[in-house]
């Protein structure tokens, strides 16, 4: 087994030749990175698991300067991580995986498109979120990461350069979701491409013949009784693409379907992917497919394609 002064001779050794790809995966939190990794400046993409993320650089006006892009897999921010108002001067590309602390991971990274947060705890990170929604262009989020409160979406500012927003296990039947998604597309006005993968019935704890359930119509009638604030208030001028994975068919989806059709002048395709799982007895994909045809639309060019 390795010492960690074993380890740190080895990551000196690797700043000293070269290295432009590094995978540091430790599953021990106390372990900080060290020194000749946060300085290195031939590191293009480096990935992290497992470990604590200190800045052993006091007020350095930059750290990882070659790194490009940069993933952390269950990654614990520590406190003194904030505040350091350092820059990742050509990060493009950054990936939160379960990682706990993100809003102490306080930078500048004047280059960033891509960004992308999986399974973390929202309650402070919404706040960290809003700092970088006016500069990427790529945004993948899981339904984790949009339980907003309106407090907090009421400080988002506009998302002026966001292309295409990824959307990872959203269930529609959730209120909370349901309204994420809507207030994302809200502040994204240069929107060009939409790609949503849903929950299916065997993500629910709940019976496959209540699918149509409380949430369902608690939704239906929030829809109903607060149209501003539950259905996007302004055409989606750039939306061109639009694809849903595993599509079930639910009164819900089909009104997020219909209301993305009236707003989106510019709309090329829609591409949805029926939910394998689906059993035949109450698959309504089919039957909502000659529905969705005959809908008005906002382009004349779109194309809906059901697989």
């Amino acid at each position: 087994m390795l010492l960690e002064s074993d380890l740190d001779q080895w990551w000196l050794y690797l700043s000293r030749n070269g290295i432009e790809e590094l995978d540091i995966s430790l599953c021990d939190p106390q372990y900080k990175l060290p020194f000749c990794i946060v300085s290195c400046p031939t590191i293009k993409q480096l990935t992290l698991k497992g470990l604590g993320f200190d800045c052993p650089i006091i007020n350095a006006p930059s750290i990882l300067p070659g790194v490009t892009s940069l993933i952390f897999y269950d990654i614990v921010f520590n406190h003194n991580v904030n505040g350091i108002g350092s820059s990742i001067p050509n990060l493009e590309k950054l990936k939160f995986i379960r990682c706990d602390g993100i809003s102490n991971f306080k930078f500048r990274a004047p280059k960033l498109e891509n960004l992308s947060i999986f399974g973390f705890r929202p309650e402070a990170e919404s706040r960290w979120l809003a700092l970088h929604l006016e500069t990427i262009k790529v945004l993948c989020l899981d339904h984790n990461c949009i339980l907003w409160e309106d407090v907090e979406i009421a400080s988002f500012p506009t998302a002026i350069n966001l292309q295409v927003i990824k959307l990872d296990a959203i269930k529609f039947a959730n209120e909370k979701q349901l309204m994420g998604v809507l207030k994302l597309l809200q502040i994204s006005p240069n929107l060009c491409e939409l790609d949503i993968k849903t929950t299916g019935p065997e993500d629910d704890i709940e019976d496959e013949d209540d699918i149509e359930d409380d949430d369902i119509e608690v939704v239906l009638r929030l829809l109903k009784e607060d149209p501003d604030n539950c259905i996007v208030n302004q055409d989606l001028k750039m939306l061109k693409t639009i694809k849903i994975n595993r599509f079930c068919g639910s009164t819900v989806e089909l009104f997020f379907v219909k209301m993305l059709l009236s707003k989106s002048p510019k709309l090329e395709s829609v591409v949805i992917q029926e939910y394998y799982f689906v059993d035949p007895q109450y698959n309504k994909v089919i039957k909502f497919q000659r529905e969705l045809l005959c809908f008005p639309r906002a382009s004349p060019k779109a194309q809906i394609i059901v697989l």
